[in-house]
């Protein structure tokens, strides 16, 4: 099903969509990887709602830390706040975002550190690694 605003791919189109995604969540190789998130890239650069869920969430689940900074820098709403959520999920793909360097900017310009410094600091990062 496509988004809002989006016309349904056809068979070639579909087809060629599935294989990428397939081969990057699934093949194990960065190369796959990294041409997905080419991919997402693209549809964040071209379609109605740059912040639709089916961008911001692929985003976090694969790690594509640069994206999804910008994605949650520029707009957060209930419709991809699951995705921010998926950050604490403890495996390899989601720790890159929160691994990546600018992390930590990141999450002081959206109002996380305000909120960890009140509330307590997230297990995957029990305390600020700028003054650690």
């Amino acid at each position: 099903m496509p988004p809002p605003d989006v016309a349904p791919l056809d068979e070639a189109a579909r087809d060629a969509y599935f294989d990428i995604t397939t081969r990057g969540v699934c093949s194990g190789k960065e190369a796959d990887r990294a041409a997905y998130c080419k991919m997402r890239e693209g549809l964040h650069s071209s379609m109605p709602d740059p912040y639709d869920p089916s961008i911001s969430i692929p985003a976090i689940w694969m790690g594509h830390s640069e994206l999804a900074m910008r994605v949650y820098s520029e707009r957060i709403h209930p419709a991809n706040m699951y995705g921010l959520a998926s950050l604490w999920i403890n495996i390899d793909s989601t720790n890159r975002v929160i691994r990546h360097p600018d992390f930590m900017n990141f999450a002081e310009r959206i109002g996380m550190v305000e909120a960890w410094e009140r509330f307590g600091w997230p297990d995957l990062i029990p305390v600020d690694p700028r003054t650690a």
